[in-house]
C-alpha cells in the first residue's frame, strides 16, 4: 500500500491547463499542432463517454481543468481482435519545436502556443531528432497500410461467406460456394504474408513466426528506442520489409480488380435472389 505522505510525479507531458467557468453543455475538443498549424492530434471529452479503447478523455467540469498531452502522434491503425501486434500502436513522439493548442468548448475557440524543449542531457541534434521522428512516421504508415490491407482482406472474406451462407440450400450453392473457396484461398495467401493469423497469445510466440506487421512494429521500437539517429541498417531493413510487402499489396489490388468483380457477376449470372427464404 503507498504510504498516505508519498508524493506523485507530474504527469509526462505537455500540461494544458484551462478554467471553465461551468459544465459545458457540448463536446470539449483539445487540438495540437505544429507549428505550420498542420493537426497532430485531437482529444475530447467524449472518449470516455464512448469508451474508446486508449484514448484520452478531456476534463470537462466547471472551474479548473488540466490535461496532460504525451507529445505524441497517432498510432498505426489497428486490425480488430488482433493479439500478436498489442501494445504496438504508439504513436512517433513530436520532435522539440514550436506548436500550438486550441481549446473548443460550445462553439468558441482559444489557441495557445508553445515549445517542446529538448532534454538538455540529450546529446543528439535537432536534424538528428527530425530524422528519428521522420523515418518512425514513415514505419508507421507501413503498418497502417498493412493492417488497412488485413481488413480489407477480411471485409471481402465475411462479405464472400455471408453469400455462401445464403445460398446454401440454392440449386447453384454448389458453384457459388467453390469459387468462394478460391477467392478465400487468394487472401489468404496474402493475409498469413501480413500477419500471423495463427496467433492467440504470448505462448504463440516462440511458436509462430513473425510476420511484416510485427516487424514492421518492431522496428518502430527500435527506431524510437532512445534519442538518436536512426542507424543505417533501420533503413536498409525498413526498405526490405517494404520490397516484401509491395508484392502482397499488389496481388491484393489484382484480386479486388479481377477476381471480386468475377465473383460478384457470377452471382448475378446465377440469378441469386436478394433474399433468400
Amino acid at each position: 500500500m503507498e504510504p498516505l505522505d508519498a508524493g506523485k510525479d507530474a504527469p509526462e507531458g505537455v500540461l494544458v491547463t484551462y478554467w471553465l467557468e461551468k459544465k459545458p453543455e457540448h463536446k470539449v475538443t483539445l487540438s495540437f499542432s505544429d507549428s505550420q498549424r498542420t493537426s497532430i492530434k485531437s482529444f475530447d471529452n467524449e472518449a470516455a463517454r464512448d469508451g474508446e479503447e486508449g484514448k484520452l478523455a478531456v476534463p470537462a467540469e466547471a472551474g479548473m481543468n488540466r490535461f496532460a498531452w504525451d507529445m505524441r502522434y497517432p498510432g498505426a491503425v489497428k486490425v480488430p481482435g488482433d493479439k500478436s501486434t498489442e501494445g504496438a500502436f504508439t504513436g512517433p513522439l513530436a520532435p522539440p519545436g514550436a506548436c500550438q493548442v486550441t481549446i473548443e468548448v460550445d462553439g468558441r475557440t482559444q489557441t495557445q502556443s508553445f515549445e517542446i524543449l529538448k532534454d538538455p542531457r540529450v546529446e543528439a541534434t535537432q536534424e538528428e531528432l527530425e530524422a528519428q521522428f521522420d523515418l518512425q512516421v514513415k514505419i508507421r504508415d507501413r503498418l497502417s497500410e498493412t493492417h488497412e490491407s488485413v481488413n480489407k482482406i477480411r471485409g471481402i472474406r465475411r462479405q464472400v461467406d455471408e453469400w455462401v451462407r445464403r445460398v446454401e440450400e440454392h440449386s447453384s450453392g454448389e458453384v457459388i460456394s467453390a469459387s468462394a473457396d478460391a477467392l478465400k484461398e487468394k487472401l489468404l495467401s496474402i493475409e498469413s504474408e501480413l500477419i500471423q493469423v495463427d496467433y492467440t497469445g504470448v505462448r504463440d510466440i516462440n511458436n509462430l513466426p513473425t510476420k511484416l506487421d510485427l516487424r514492421l512494429a518492431e522496428l518502430f521500437d527500435v527506431v524510437g528506442y532512445a534519442d538518436f539517429a536512426p542507424p543505417k541498417q533501420t533503413y536498409e531493413v525498413f526498405e526490405e520489409f517494404g520490397a516484401r510487402l509491395e508484392p502482397q499489396l499488389d496481388l491484393l489490388q489484382e484480386i479486388v480488380d479481377k477476381d471480386v468483380p468475377e465473383f460478384e457477376n457470377l452471382v448475378h449470372e446465377l440469378e441469386i435472389p436478394a433474399i433468400v427464404p
